[in-house]
Order: structure tokens, then C-alpha cells, then sequence
């Protein structure tokens, strides 16, 4: 579902609605095509132009990781095996592409659970029940029902695109401030409150048991970046939605990789403190992001 599929939800008067919108693709992942015109996407912004120091230590950890697990394979059950320094650059080679290669896993388990969450919303919005999503993502989805009962949220959309409206009148001046800015999203789920009417925009997070255990504890990871996103998400659909049902609340909600104990709640869930003072932290994002694509030096 998109803006232009809604008629009933959005305000068309403000935001143009779109003739065509194609989703980034692995071979063009960086854009939507919005009318046959190049939109950059939003994540972009918020992964490069926010600085994430516990990416850095996780990447040296998998690779320190996998480098001792390559020598322990490599020496087997004799200790005294001799490892010469062929033997040390060929285990150096292979544990570099470590963390690409963890990353790339996660990413790809973290797509199959983001197609059930999607699937799940659909279901409801067809006025039907996902009741299996298979035995590796059912407590995902099982996490997702407990969700949606505990903020008490009727489901409107999924995978729905929002983007940078075209400048009112003859202004060239955009919601970033400059000249027209053209950035797009796929917001993961758009849901009201039952009590209250208004809004809410949802990003689902998948991560690793170890990441998920550390949620209400002192080491608990969280990046500034993704409250950027959701905010950017809930400030661009706030421009297109009635007064009345204006978006209130932003979520990022995180589902570990593996069912967690019986003694940790089946999902973790974060809410923007401020959405006005996330949207200032995407425009720096976005900022920071164009000045490091080019030079400053003469």
C-alpha cells in the first residue's frame, strides 16, 4: 500500500499523488523512482550521516572472532601445530569478510521477518488472521500480536512509501529548508489507537539474542539514528493526514533472531520522546550527509 492507494487517510491537496513509484532494487538500491524521478532514501541519511560507535566495536569483534575460530580449525586438537605466515595472511584474508558476511545473514533473516510482520498486517487488513509463520519466525509474529493487544492498535497500512512533497506555488524551498530536497520511505506500518484515533508510525528492528538481552540493562544499545528515521517517517506523513488523526507517536520495536527465554518479554519497543526534535535530527542527518559527499578543500 502507498499515499496514492489511500484515499480515505491522506490529504491529496498537499501532496501530489504519484503516477509511478518503484521501491529501491538490489541492483539500484539507493533510490525510489517517484515518477520516473530519482528520490533518495531516508535511511541513507540516517545510516551515514549519524555516527554509530557501537557498529565499529561489533565489526572488530566479529572479525577477532572469526580470525580465532580459523585458527583453532586450523590447529585442530594438536597445539603444537605450526602456523607460518602464509598460514597467518590466509586466516587474516578470510576472517575480513567476517562482518560483511554476519551482517549480510542478519539482514536477510531480518527481510524474511519484515515479509511475516507484513503479511500479519495484511491478513488483518483483509479482515483475517496469520496464524503460522513457520517454526523459526512464529515468535515474531506471536511478539507482533502481543504488540498490537498491548498499545491497543487497529492496523491502516504497510510498506507504505512517503516522500519529500514538491514545493507550494513558485517556492524552491522545501521542508529541509533548501531547494527542493527529493528523499523518500517506506514507513513499516502506519496504525491508529483505538482510544485516542490518532496515528501511529511503527519501524520493526531485528537483532541478535546478545543485542536483545542488553535491552533495560546498563549496556543497552540504542542509535540515535533510528529515532532520526521514524521521525522523518511520522513528520512527512503528518504533512499529508487530517488534523483530526495527526500522527502522534513513533515506535521502533525490536524482535530478536532467536525465541527469547521464558524470563525475557518477547519484544522490545522504544518510543520517539519528541517527534519534532527527531525530525531537527534527520534535517542534520541529511545535512551532514551531503557535506561529507564532497570535498571542502580548495
Amino acid at each position: 500500500m502507498t499515499i496514492a492507494d489511500s484515499t480515505s487517510l491522506y490529504r491529496h491537496k498537499f501532496q501530489r499523488i504519484a503516477r509511478s513509484i518503484r521501491r529501491p532494487t538490489e541492483e539500484d538500491s539507493q533510490y525510489y523512482w517517484i515518477d520516473e524521478e530519482p528520490y533518495e532514501r531516508i535511511s541513507h541519511f540516517t545510516s551515514d550521516g549519524v555516527p554509530k560507535d557501537a557498529l565499529k566495536y561489533w565489526f572488530k569483534s566479529q572479525a577477532l572472532q572469526a580470525y580465532q575460530r580459523l585458527l583453532v580449525e586450523r590447529i585442530g586438537e594438536n597445539e603444537y601445530t605450526q602456523v607460518t605466515v602464509d598460514d597467518a595472511a590466509k586466516l587474516r584474508s578470510q576472517a575480513w569478510n567476517a562482518p560483511e558476511d554476519a551482517r549480510d545473514s542478519a539482514a536477510d533473516w531480518g527481510t524474511k521477518a519484515h515479509g511475516v510482520l507484513q503479511k500479519a498486517i495484511e491478513a488483518q487488513l483483509d479482515g483475517e488472521v496469520l496464524y503460522d509463520a513457520g517454526e523459526t519466525y512464529n515468535h515474531v509474529l506471536w511478539a507482533f500480536k502481543e504488540f498490537t493487544e498491548q498499545k491497543q492498535i487497529e492496523w491502516l497500512a504497510t510498506e507504505t512509501i512517503v516522500w519529500e512533497p514538491p514545493p507550494e506555488g513558485d517556492s524552491q524551498w522545501g521542508l529541509l529548508g533548501a531547494e527542493h530536497c527529493k528523499v523518500a520511505g517506506s514507513i513499516d506500518a502506519i496504525g491508529r489507537f483505538k482510544d485516542s484515533g490518532k496515528l501511529c508510525v511503527v519501524d520493526w528492528k531485528t537483532c541478535t539474542p546478545s543485542t536483545f538481552n542488553k535491552f533495560g540493562t546498563k549496556t543497552e544499545i540504542q542509535y540515535e539514528s533510528y529515532a532520526f528515521q521514524v521521525g522523518a517517517y511520522a513528520y512527512y506523513l503528518d504533512q499529508v493526514t487530517p488534523e483530526s488523526t495527526w500522527v502522534d507517536t513513533a515506535y521502533v520495536v525490536y524482535f530478536p533472531r532467536e525465541k527469547p527465554s521464558a524470563k525475557k518479554p518477547p519484544f522490545y519497543v522504544r518510543k520517539v520522546e519528541n517527534l519534532e526534535r527527531s525530525w531537527d535530527g534527520f534535517e542534520t542527518a541529511y545535512k551532514m550527509t551531503k557535506h561529507l559527499e564532497k570535498t571542502h578543500w580548495e
